[in-house]
């Protein structure tokens, strides 16, 4: 059993732009900390007016066992040099830049995010279970969206057609092109013009895609149903992340990668989805963040002594089922649910393993 944790502190964004975001973290790590009713000190300190130094100085006071924060990958960055010589165990709630050398990441430095590539590995590793093999990605120009793509093509093994759209009215366009609609109808008009008359003639798709990966907000899924019937494409299983769940306008049948916390949640994750109706909130994934985070915490004591126990850490979590990585990066598979046509019956596809 690991030995209860006396002190935490735990350093967010309280005031400026930034400050909803780090009380919904906040508000998730108080209800995971008051359902296990732990005997734990709690000192939150506000990332946004206090800097690096001063942080690890002010956790230094109260005597905390493990820092928990801070949030923004700019804070991190910076905090990450002062945690390492501190050597008290630091749970991080951003990653730091991979290709950054503060030599080895110290042992006692874990880093806990909610990143979109961990949905994208996890799509992955489902598709090929289900025997995809030729896969369209439909994608916006988002940052998000090209770091899940990017994540995508080095997970799957063989090609990747793309689609992508600025706008939502070159959506339906992109899918043509990609589905080989658009070629199949610029054919027409040349024989026609070397005819010079009109042609018979029926639009043909691509038959040799096996499904498609839709990197899109909800509002942009809700436009691709359409523009996949038109193009002869709506019978092909589509899967998605979870940023097609988050606007209330989830798209009836896709397999999309979500948070366990809203597919299967447990009575302290239920009781947080009611208080804060975080089934229709954009915040969700930084509640469920803080839940994790301080189960995390819990443990890093433990998981930052030797790297030994790292290897064969899973733990089932909120935000995804974590392992830890050799630099202390702690990656997630998530669940994947099939939506359904009420939001709230969301079923479940089991938890299926990225590795």
């Amino acid at each position: 059993a690991v030995k209860p944790t006396q002190s935490i502190s735990l350093m967010l964004p309280l005031s400026g732009n930034l400050a909803r975001v780090g009380r919904a973290v906040r508000d998730g790590f108080i209800a995971a900390l008051m359902a296990e009713e732990l005997n734990t000190d709690l000192h939150i300190f506000d990332s946004a007016t206090h800097s690096p130094i001063e942080l690890i100085r002010l956790a230094r006071n109260v005597s905390a066992d493990v820092l928990v924060g801070p949030l923004l990958k700019l804070n991190v960055d910076a905090f990450a040099a002062f945690a390492a010589a501190s050597e008290t165990p630091t749970l991080l709630l951003n990653y730091l830049p991979s290709d950054k050398d503060i030599g080895a990441p110290a042992i006692n430095l874990l880093q806990l995010g909610t990143a979109i590539e961990d949905e994208a590995a996890t799509l992955a590793a489902h598709m090929q279970t289900n025997q995809h093999e030729r896969v369209m990605v439909v994608y916006n120009n988002s940052a998000w969206a090209n770091k899940a793509l990017n994540t995508f093509r080095k997970a799957w093994p063989y090609p990747v057609h793309t689609a992508n759209f600025s706008t939502i009215k070159q959506l339906t366009n992109a899918v043509g092109s990609t589905m080989g609609v658009a070629a199949s109808t610029a054919r027409k008009t040349r024989i026609a013009a070397l005819l010079d008359e009109p042609v018979e003639f029926l639009p043909r798709a691509r038959q040799d895609l096996d499904a498609i990966l839709a990197l899109t907000t909800g509002f942009e899924s809700a436009a691709l149903v359409p523009a996949l019937q038109f193009h002869f494409a709506d019978h092909l299983p589509v899967y998605a992340t979870s940023q097609s769940l988050r606007d209330n306008k989830s798209p009836t049948g896709f397999a999309a990668t979500e948070l366990p916390a809203l597919v299967q949640p447990d009575v302290a994750e239920q009781a947080l989805i009611d208080a804060f109706n975080l089934n229709q909130s954009p915040l969700v994934d930084l509640y469920a963040l803080g839940l994790a985070a301080f189960q995390m915490a819990t443990w890093a004591p433990v998981l930052t002594e030797s790297s030994s126990w790292r290897e064969h850490f899973i733990r089932h979590s909120p935000i995804g089922t974590l392992r830890i990585g050799s630099t202390g990066r702690l990656s997630r598979t998530l669940t994947v649910t099939t939506v359904s046509d009420q939001q709230s019956e969301r079923s479940s596809a089991g938890i299926i393993g990225s590795e």
